[in-house]
């Protein structure tokens, strides 16, 4: 399985995230090379981003020093603040080059794989999806809260379905699946 992240410029995408997370880039793909159980592959489209996004990437911090170095190496590579409306919160929320969301996230023990902490699923339903996505992936269930379910993989990366009222997807550009 990937994350799909559509792109005006997939090759200029790619080389962001892959100078982010300190990853392999290859033909707009980019993968961790001591392994991730996720690529990430960017794909052309031709109409840019309009909406916010119901999936996005958290990156992992050990500390806050090391969380305000993500911070700055992602604003130094093109990358901006961005408000969501979260109000004050431990995390930074940020926009890659073409406005895709993620967060830098302070530092937390369970979040020990590698730069990437999480993949974040917005959904009306957590509990209802959580059986189908850990089917898909192999993973199992960790954490099965009202607000938050969340899946591990054996390498340790988290894919964590996070409750919100229900919207209509349009023009989404970062999907599960695969190309």
């Amino acid at each position: 399985m990937d994350v799909v992240i559509e792109a005006l410029d997939p090759h200029r995408q790619a080389k962001f995230w892959a100078a982010l997370l300190g990853w392999a880039c290859a033909d707009d793909r980019v993968r961790a090379e001591g392994g991730w159980d996720f690529e990430l592959v960017f794909a052309q489209v031709d109409v840019p981003k309009t909406v916010k996004n119901r999936i996005h990437l958290e990156l992992a911090s050990r500390s806050p020093e090391h969380q305000r170095e993500i911070v700055r190496h992602a604003l130094a590579l093109g990358a901006r603040h961005l408000d969501l409306g979260q109000g004050d919160v431990p995390w930074v929320v940020l926009a890659d080059r073409e406005g895709n969301e993620f967060c830098v996230l302070d530092p937390h023990p369970r979040y020990d794989a590698g730069p990437v902490a999480a993949i974040l699923v917005e959904t009306a339903d957590p509990a209802a999806v959580a059986d189908d996505w850990a089917l898909a992936t192999g993973w199992p269930v960790e954490v099965r809260r009202d607000e938050v379910v969340a899946l591990r993989s054996p390498r340790g990366q988290w894919l964590e379905l996070l409750r919100v009222e229900p919207t209509e997807p349009v023009g989404e550009r970062v999907r599960l699946g695969a190309l």
